[in-house]
């Protein structure tokens, strides 16, 4: 794989007319262009790409049309934009693809950088000792909440989303730390399976070590929340993948 690849996480792109969307849109678009004007050729958002994401009935929500039409534009300029499902857009499906022109990926990729295995993920997969978390993760992915949230009347999505986002406020406000939330033992597994680094972000807190399992050593980086400013984003520069602390959004 060619080229310079930025990897995003916890955009949360927010609703037209919310407080604070459009100047947070605006950054993000410019961010986006600028990359791509540098020749960054793909970036992979690894989830929150959006505050929350439904589909009724198989359409885009309206307060986040402009959005898309902006990913689109780019898109359409040569840009590669791959979205990975988060805590709050995993229902992302054909409407989003249509409307874009983004690429959707499954929960977890692993792409080979260089002579590097790497694996991308958002990060809530690496949460095992959050039961209730994981029992809401396994129901909210299942086909019955599926078929739920597609069927909803527009009048509907809001009352849905906001649940979605008050639910995963409160988690993230029960962890006091990224050492709670991401655990060693999903993230050694990965390492021991032959997997060189892992890229993740759900936690807004930047983070970079080692991680070791016998006589393998793999890495790990966390990256922040875009919208939040405080860093960081990921860069492959064709020969090194690293963390980009500092102004990200």
């Amino acid at each position: 794989m060619a080229g310079r690849i930025l990897f995003v996480s916890d955009v949360h792109l927010r609703r037209e007319g919310a407080p604070g969307a459009a100047a947070q849109a605006d950054r993000f678009f410019d961010f986006l262009a600028g990359a791509a004007g540098s020749g960054v050729t793909d970036v992979y958002v690894l989830g929150d790409f959006f505050d929350y994401w439904l589909e009724p009935r198989g359409t885009v929500p309206a307060p986040l049309r402009d959005s898309c039409g902006r990913l689109r534009a780019l898109v359409a300029r040569g840009l590669r934009i791959v979205a990975l499902p988060g805590n709050r857009d995993f229902l992302m499906g054909r409407a989003f693809a249509r409307a874009t022109g983004a690429e959707l990926a499954p929960d977890e990729i692993v792409l080979t950088l260089g002579a590097q295995r790497v694996c991308l993920l958002h990060g809530d997969a690496l949460m095992l000792g959050m039961t209730r978390y994981r029992t809401w993760r396994r129901l909210s992915r299942g086909a019955t909440f599926r078929r739920y949230a597609r069927g909803l009347p527009p009048a509907l999505v809001e009352a849905t989303a906001r649940l979605m986002r008050r639910y995963s406020e409160r988690t993230k406000r029960r962890a006091p730390s990224a050492g709670v939330l991401l655990e060693d033992a999903p993230i050694v597994r990965r390492i021991r399976s032959g997997i060189d680094c892992i890229v993740a972000g759900h936690t807004h807190r930047p983070e970079e070590r080692a991680v070791r399992w016998g006589d393998r050593e793999g890495r790990l980086l966390v990256l922040g929340a875009w919208d939040s400013g405080r860093g960081a984003h990921a860069e492959w520069d064709g020969a090194r993948l690293a963390l980009v602390r500092g102004e990200s959004g």
